[in-house]
């Protein structure tokens, strides 16, 4: 067990992001995390997290327009973030084919009903 991880923060500009990934996951990275926070009313940072031979890479971007390139076609563990920061920032993952409306179903709806 190591006494420190390393950790290198590299500030990725949203257009960059998908290129930048590439790179990553053409070296080994795996996806890791991600992690979203409003740091202006119309400015939300996005942080992800990849490991690439133990060490951790965060590429962080944001979306000042709610629309960012989807990581999901690279790394499909990225579907699940991507929807949640989705559902609760209401950013749009360009090209993530499992967003929905970000909705919270009303109580019931959605729910198999019992006979």
């Amino acid at each position: 067990m190591r006494d420190k991880e390393e950790r290198k923060k590299n500030i990725c500009p949203p257009e960059n992001l998908l290129s930048e990934a590439a790179g990553l996951k053409e070296q080994g990275a795996e996806f890791l995390l991600l992690e979203a926070r409003r740091e202006t009313e119309d400015k939300i940072v996005l942080d992800y997290t990849f490991d690439l031979n133990g060490i951790m890479i965060v590429l962080s971007s944001h979306t000042e327009q709610q629309g960012i390139n989807s990581l999901y076609s690279m790394f499909p563990g990225a579907d699940y973030p991507e929807r949640e920061a989705a559902g609760l920032f209401k950013i749009k993952f360009l090209g993530n084919p499992n967003l929905t409306s970000g909705k919270i179903p009303e109580s019931g709806e959605g729910e198999k009903k019992s006979r």
